[in-house]
């Protein structure tokens, strides 16, 4: 099963002005995988993140969160409070 984030880049017209952009994966502060993509355009960035768990094992997650801003550190913390909202809100 594809990714939110993974359906989103099959798009053919997804990111087709960008300028840059940056792929890659990190562990956040509750040792999940997330999935990033930073993407720059012309006067602002777009920032994806992505979790998504292993669909053998529940609970079953497919998140991603978007953060756009005129700067590349804006958009990531928008998109890092979006993505702990819908992950994490259950927890304290």
């Amino acid at each position: 099963m594809k990714s939110k984030l993974e359906v989103l880049t099959d798009d053919e017209r997804f990111g087709t002005e960008a300028i840059d952009c940056e792929t890659g994966i990190m562990i956040n502060k509750y040792n999940d995988v997330v999935t990033y993509l930073f993407m720059e355009y012309e006067g602002y960035f777009e920032v994806y993140l992505s979790i998504q768990d292993d669909e053998n094992e529940a609970p079953y997650r497919d998140i991603l969160a978007e953060g756009i801003a005129a700067t590349l550190e804006e958009a990531k913390s928008i998109a890092f409070k979006n993505l702990n909202e819908m992950a994490y809100s259950n927890i304290n």
